[in-house]
């Protein structure tokens, strides 16, 4: 017995498979895209802050 797909469950299993694992790929991929635009962001954010406040420091 091989469940309400009959003789095409491994088939539909390996394709599903797959299909998550390859979205689960492109997801961490653009995860990581972000957190890179999100460190350079919070880079530049801080680079624009460090000019101010030396000079009301003076």
């Amino acid at each position: 017995m091989h469940g309400p797909l009959g003789s095409l469950t491994p088939q539909v299993v390996d394709a599903l498979s797959a299909g998550f694992a390859d979205a689960t790929s492109w997801a961490v991929a653009v995860a990581g895209v972000f957190l890179v635009l999100g460190l350079v962001g919070a880079l530049q954010v801080a680079r624009s802050i460090r000019p101010a406040a030396h000079a009301s420091a003076e």
